[in-house]
């Protein structure tokens, strides 16, 4: 007999991703840029990046969560 699971509390009660108009349009020149990155710019988009998938991921869990639920569903 399967042992059951302690449902998980997510640890975060929002998803957001905030970005500043200077740094949205400073993204989407890089993106257009016809030149390589310096250095920084390139960090720069890896930052965004990063905190992109942060938020994604948690959509993510939210969404696996409600699906499990309406597995329940009939």
């Amino acid at each position: 007999m399967p042992k059951y699971k302690e449902p998980k509390i997510c640890d975060f009660n929002r998803i957001e991703l905030r970005i500043p108009s200077n740094q949205r349009v400073k993204l989407i020149k890089l993106a257009y840029k016809p030149t390589f990155l310096k250095e920084e710019e390139l960090v720069f988009c890896k930052v965004w990046q990063a905190k992109a998938e942060i938020v994604i991921n948690n959509a993510l869990h939210l969404k696996s969560i409600a699906e499990k639920a309406l597995l329940r569903a009939r």
